[in-house]
């Protein structure tokens, strides 16, 4: 089976469009999703250094 090729051309325009393939970056301040994963991460910290803490006590 081969494909016709105004399809296949059809489909890299559409892929190229969606980015796909592109770098991802961790470091994005202008996302709200970058701040919430800070956040849980902060809290994750400070919940472990607790316990942690609270251990060495005893």
């Amino acid at each position: 089976m081969t494909a016709d090729p105004s399809a296949l051309s059809a489909r890299d325009a559409a892929i190229q469009r969606t980015g796909w393939g592109n770098p991802v970056h961790l470091w994005q301040p202008r996302n709200a999703c970058f701040w919430v994963y800070l956040l849980g991460i902060g809290y994750g910290l400070w919940v472990l250094f607790g316990q942690i803490n609270q251990g060495i006590r005893l």
